[in-house]
């Protein structure tokens, strides 16, 4: 439930939906969120990539790894894979993240995982939290939230 004083703020692809919804805080996805490449089957390589930034405010990598499996008979693809996961939610977590964060300069805000109670990727959390970049300030990389206006065909100022 959203107490009141607060704003939700929903992203979404369907450009209709936020042109319907001015004051509804609809942000367009694309737009705002830059999504890496992923998730990865077991023994694949972390990415940071692609790196085509634009002018979006927050930053998502997925750190989960698939895989494909048979059930009843028949195969899935993209299944979770709960195996190792004291060291895929630990430092390679952690070592995923370092490495885009540093190599890109570019503040991370969420790292999707799977099967959260399982590893640690608290610690690791928290340790980058704490990380801010030399001589740079953390509210430089807030994302930045604005009114949406709706966009009228025909109809000029």
């Amino acid at each position: 439930m959203i107490g009141n004083h607060t704003t939700l703020v929903v992203f979404s692809d369907d450009a209709g939906l936020v042109a319907a919804n001015p004051k509804g805080y609809f942000i367009p996805h694309p737009n705002t969120v830059l999504r890496l490449d992923g998730p990865f089957t077991y023994g694949a390589e972390w990415t940071c990539g692609p790196w085509n930034r634009r002018y979006e405010s927050i930053l998502v990598i997925p750190h989960y790894i698939v895989q494909t499996a048979t059930y009843n008979g028949a195969t899935y693809n993209n299944m979770p894979y709960p195996f190792n996961l004291g060291t895929t939610n630990g430092y390679q977590f952690e070592f995923h993240a370092i490495t885009c964060r540093g190599g890109q300069s570019i503040w991370i805000n969420f790292m999707e995982v799977d099967y959260y109670s399982e590893g640690d990727v608290k610690t690791p959390t928290l340790k980058l939290n704490a990380l801010p970049y030399p001589n740079d300030n953390v509210a430089n990389f807030y994302p930045q939230f604005f009114d949406a206006t709706v966009e009228v065909v025909g109809v000029s100022a």
